[in-house]
């Protein structure tokens, strides 16, 4: 981040990025202005910033992760024995690499992964404002049933600026619906 300059790129977000297998990482989450990735051009990828100085995250012999999210939308080959990468460019227009607007994280827990949790809740955040906290279990989005559903599917309809979602969530024994307008994070 030092040797990038990217230690005062604002707006960010300090939230957990991931979990390895040392346990949950940390890092900043910012919005760049492009990713150069030879021939690959992102304009304006959101992206995770590692803050951990343990672990694979901690190493100083690479200068980077990037994340699926550069990817949405496009084909990647790994030809392992070849050594090589190729990206075949996204055909669809749209946007590219949003960051969720909604302020979850949303992981998948209990048998067959079919439970839909809030693992964290960005502060200030319209989830934040609505009350919604770590530990919840999604239960329907608009109506809709999240059970077993892909995680992608639901982090594609939390990047919709200005949309409305209504939430059921559980929260111990109690049932909670709240209403929330998606914004831009970052």
């Amino acid at each position: 981040m030092e040797q990038h300059g990217l230690t005062s790129v604002s707006p960010a977000i300090e939230a957990p990025i991931g979990t390895g297998l040392a346990g949950e990482l940390h890092g900043t989450i910012v919005r760049l202005q492009e990713l150069e990735l030879g021939r690959l051009r992102v304009s304006s990828p959101t992206t995770g910033l590692g803050g951990e100085n343990k672990g694979f995250l901690g190493r100083t012999d690479i200068d980077g992760v990037i994340g699926n999210a550069v990817f949405e939308g496009s084909r990647l080959i790994v030809d392992y024995a070849r050594r090589r990468v190729i990206i075949e460019p996204r055909v669809a227009a749209g946007p590219l690499c949003d960051y969720d607007m909604s302020g979850l994280r949303l992981v998948a827990r209990g048998p067959g992964l079919r439970r839909v949790m809030v693992d964290y809740v960005v502060p200030k955040s319209p989830s934040a404002d609505v009350g919604i906290k770590a530990g919840d279990e999604l239960l329907l989005i608009d109506g809709r049933g999240v059970a077993g559903a892909d995680l992608s599917d639901l982090r594609k309809i939390l990047r919709m600026e200005g949309a409305m979602r209504h939430f059921t969530l559980r929260r111990d024994a109690d049932t909670i619906r709240v209403a929330l307008r998606l914004r831009r994070l970052l």
